[in-house]
């Protein structure tokens, strides 16, 4: 560093001024020291937040694909057995119906058990034992519409036999 004192000309002013010169020099890379960092739990938490997105993305995807294929299932099975909206729709789409079904009334079939749907095979075949003939053929038209339990079927299978 070096300093010069220069005079001025200055009509207002008498007097010297001083000027300071000084040199700034850009430091190197080399002579830069940051201090260390563990930067391993970031790019942890980084990797896992993405892996939990990717994840996401494919859940979400094999959700709408299975749902698109039972509602595809759905409607081919309504198809097959429409009812009077069904057969509108597809009326409007120039399907034809093979199966004619008035829209009047239907007999539905009544299960003889109470609360059949909420209950498990075992309590369902315990109530099967003193139901007609006419009963145990209802519970089984219902039980192959629905659920399907072999249990079940062989169950009123056994007392058909027996029922009067």
């Amino acid at each position: 560093m070096s300093d010069t004192t220069l005079s001025f000309d200055d009509a207002g002013s008498s007097g010297t001024r001083r000027v300071v010169e000084f040199e700034l020099k850009r430091p190197r890379r080399e002579d830069i020291h940051l201090p260390k960092a563990d930067v391993e739990p970031v790019r942890q938490a980084l990797e896992q937040v993405a892996l939990t997105s990717i994840g996401l993305a494919i859940l979400t995807a094999r959700s709408v694909v299975r749902t698109l294929e039972e509602a595809r299932a759905a409607g081919q099975e309504a198809a097959e057995h429409p009812g009077p909206v069904t057969r509108t729709v597809m009326g409007l789409l120039g399907h034809k119906s093979t199966e004619t079904q008035p829209l009047g009334r239907r007999t539905v079939p009544m299960v003889p058990i109470t609360d059949y749907d909420s209950l498990e095979s075992d309590q369902i075949i315990a109530r099967l034992t003193g139901l007609s003939a006419k009963q145990l053929d209802a519970v089984r038209a219902y039980e192959l519409e629905h659920e399907r339990r072999t249990a079940i079927l062989k169950a009123i299978d056994g007392l058909s036999a027996t029922a009067t």
